[in-house]
């Protein structure tokens, strides 16, 4: 049976550092780690996939689901730190990586400085993932 991608936007691979937080009074008041770094996976306007290291603070994935999470990104080649609110809609433990989960992220609450600088990250990204294969092809001429 064929996948279907419910998704509104396509998104697009990209590899950056960002931390976030998990926004439960329930889980400040249990006393548990709220604090993650990772990476993003892929991204679009309106969501992210991405990657956790939950280190020695395990996370459960299904408690996650549903959960308000407060994401930091800097935007490379700016002085500028983005702070984005978004809502668990998937969590997975990785198979086979240790300490590694992935979320899939939906954006809530979004104001234009939030998608004036998502835009830019995208862009961003989309560059140099465009000069990263044209300097592989420029090196595999002399195959």
């Amino acid at each position: 049976m064929e996948e279907i991608d419910a998704r509104r936007e396509k998104r697009q691979e990209v590899y950056h550092s960002i931390r976030i937080q998990i926004v439960s009074p329930e889980w400040a008041r249990l006393g548990l780690p709220t604090r993650y770094d990772g990476s993003i996976r892929n991204l679009s306007m309106g969501g992210m996939s991405l990657y956790l290291n939950e280190g020695y603070n395990p996370l459960n994935v299904d408690v996650l689901l549903g959960k308000r999470i407060k994401i930091e990104i800097n935007i490379p080649l700016e002085d500028t730190r983005v702070f984005l609110l978004g809502e668990v809609r998937w969590a997975k433990r990785e198979e086979g990586v240790e300490h590694i989960v992935t979320l899939g992220v939906e954006f809530v609450e979004m104001t234009d400085f939030h998608l004036k600088n998502i835009g830019k990250l995208l862009t961003v990204e989309a560059g140099d993932h465009n000069m990263l294969w044209g300097l592989w092809d420029k090196l595999r001429v002399n195959e």
